[in-house]
């Protein structure tokens, strides 16, 4: 699974942190503070993530920017790449986050842990 945790605002721009769980055994194999959701960037990150922990099967994921689509294309540039590589894509049902409940509870703990600090 993985998500953008919505963004926080920083000095010098905003903050988009990026979450790569397993679904198996909900491990954060990445968790990015990138300043920005572009396709690149989200690139950039899952190549470090597939260096390191290998290839996935599948990858679930929501229909926002920038693996989701406008209803009028089904495959993004990023979801090209993936399938590519040969790894599956599946989307959640729109406005239905609990399909990626590990996801959205991940970001829930990290909220509550970066406002203790």
């Amino acid at each position: 699974q993985m998500d953008f945790k919505g963004h926080f605002a920083l000095d010098a721009g905003r903050c988009h942190p990026l979450t790569v769980l397993d679904d198996h055994s909900r491990y954060a194999v990445g968790l990015y503070a990138c300043g920005d959701e572009r396709t690149g960037t989200v690139q950039g990150r899952l190549s470090e993530v597939f260096r390191r922990y290998g290839l996935p099967e599948r990858m679930l994921m929501d229909n926002g920017s920038p693996w989701g689509d406008d209803g009028t294309h089904p495959y993004t540039p990023l979801t090209v790449w993936l399938l590519r590589l040969g790894v599956g894509v599946s989307h959640g049902r729109p406005y239905h986050p609990q399909t990626q409940g590990k996801d959205e509870r991940f970001h829930r703990t990290l909220g509550a842990e970066v406002l203790r600090y």
